[in-house]
């Protein structure tokens, strides 16, 4: 699996999970950059267990669409069995885009708010209306240029911080009809 830098994984219906690593000491897809999954309709999360630091390191797009069982992207525990914060706050230092679309049992993309985003420029969400938070704050998501959703999920989201809410004033753009899947 390390040499891989494409996944598609379109209709497997039994799929529950991508990276299930409750006994991994290896990193898994260290030098994966695209993601995309689609159709999954037996998902439940992207990432479950304790991953070993470095798994998913090289992902810079992460497209998820049409899986109406999942719950959560990344577990709370994603990255090495340590306990140390910094490996964990780091877990996804490439990722630029992140598509989500159709979506409508997703609660989390991350636990809370405090992994850091250092490379994350686009996100688009749409049909995911049971996401009530976002994972990243005006620290964690600095170059964050592009937020695309619709204005009835916008509108529903839940702040912490009501500041970071008006600073993506600026670079959101809000749909009123179907979205069109652009990357």
């Amino acid at each position: 699996m390390e040499s891989i830098l494409v996944c598609s994984v379109e209709g497997g219906n039994e799929i529950r999970t991508i990276v299930c690593s409750n006994r991994m000491s290896n990193s898994v897809f260290k030098n994966l950059e695209v993601l995309h999954i689609n159709n999954v309709l037996r998902l439940r999360s992207v990432c479950q267990g304790r991953i070993p630091h470095g798994s998913l390191a090289q992902l810079n797009s992460l497209t998820l669409t049409k899986c109406p069982e999942l719950k959560k992207i990344f577990s709370d525990e994603i990255i090495t069995e340590s306990e140390n914060l910094e490996l964990k706050a780091n877990a996804l230092p490439r990722l630029k885009n992140l598509l989500l679309i159709d979506l409508p049992n997703l609660k989390s993309i991350w636990v809370d708010d405090s992994l850091e985003w250092p490379s994350l420029q686009r996100v688009q969400i749409s049909e995911c209306h049971m996401l009530k938070r976002l994972p990243f704050n005006d620290f964690s998501a600095a170059i964050l240029r592009y937020v695309e959703g619709q204005q009835s999920w916008w509108e529903a989201l839940e702040w912490q911080d009501d500041a970071f809410r008006q600073s993506l004033q600026s670079i959101l753009h809000l749909q009123i009809a179907q979205p069109q899947v652009c990357m």
